[in-house]
């Protein structure tokens, strides 16, 4: 069974997250200092390469029908043992399997980076506008409810 088409669009989709690997440490990098600039480019660039992604699967879902000969689709296993070009497309396949592995790594920690940066905004938010206090149980077990006050603005801007 010639897989060669197979293999061929297996290169250009580990190319692509290659891509999208390279574009996820930038973002680390940016996010660390707070370039907003650079994560909306960063951003712009990841969508093209998602777009080109999806239009390659779908491409690649093609050929793992063709092969099949009409009796739905392949797993990779499946094709892996039909294949005549097994050692190629079991190559083909790690590689992209590693950097699958490498692009998550690095999105989960631009995740954490981002969640953590989240938490200091809304903390340092928190210290300049406080909150209604909590409602619960006064001395006594007696339900307290909350006090409504006014809040004060931080700068008096009246002269």
């Amino acid at each position: 069974m010639d897989v060669q088409g197979i293999i061929d669009i297996l290169a250009k989709q580990t190319r692509i997250y290659e891509k999208l690997f390279q574009l996820a440490k930038e973002k680390t990098e940016a996010i660390k200092v707070n370039d907003i600039d650079t994560l909306n480019r960063i951003t712009e660039q990841e969508q093209v390469h998602v777009a080109e992604l999806q239009r390659l699967e779908s491409e690649r879902a093609g050929q793992m029908e063709k092969a099949a000969g009409g009796n739905g689709s392949l797993t990779l296993s499946e094709l892996l043992q039909r294949a005549d070009e097994k050692d190629l497309l079991q190559k083909t396949a790690e590689e992209l399997s590693d950097i699958l592995k490498k692009l998550k790594e690095a999105n989960e920690l631009n995740q954490e980076l981002l969640y953590h940066s989240l938490q200091f905004i809304h903390f340092s938010l928190s210290l300049i506008q406080p909150g209604e206090p909590a409602s619960g149980y006064g001395p006594g077990g007696n339900h307290k409810a909350p006090e409504r006050r006014q809040s004060k603005p931080l700068l008096n801007t009246k002269v």
